[in-house]
């Protein structure tokens, strides 16, 4: 089985690493993660809140797993909530996260802290997307 290793972060405050499995069977793309090579896919958990205090481990915590077949990544996340009361200031595409309800990856695909893709949803299923380039200040 080939095995590979991402790095991911999340809310651009927290590196977590995991092994993403390579898969040869077809995921349905539902929103539910109910096939079975889900079970044996690696968690990324044990998140640490960004706002608004970065010094204490979030209360709702995030499971987010990842698997690859020759073509596609999979990301499979599950995010908790207390309440359905979220904070989703605009219904925009490519929102600026900032005080507002969401999750972001980042993926540093050059592994060099500077350069990156990311992209996000919030609540209402509002997608963002990001090409970051020089650190974020470069126009």
């Amino acid at each position: 089985m080939l095995l590979t290793l991402f790095s991911i972060s999340i809310g651009f405050s927290q590196n977590k690493s995991f092994v993403v499995k390579y898969i040869n069977t077809p995921i349905v793309l539902d929103g539910n993660l109910n096939e079975s090579v889900w079970n044996d896919a690696e968690s990324a958990t044990n998140f640490w809140q960004y706002f608004p205090t970065d010094s204490l481990q979030a209360t709702q915590q995030a499971d987010i797993k990842m698997l690859f077949d020759d073509t596609n990544l999979y990301i499979g996340m599950k995010v908790n909530a207390p309440s359905n009361n979220f904070v989703i200031p605009s219904l925009r595409r490519d929102f600026r996260a900032g005080g507002s309800d969401n999750i972001t990856l980042m993926f540093d695909t050059f592994n060099d802290g500077t350069n990156a893709f990311i992209f996000g949803t919030n609540p209402a299923g509002v997608q963002r997307e990001i090409l970051l380039s020089g650190g974020g200040n470069e126009l």
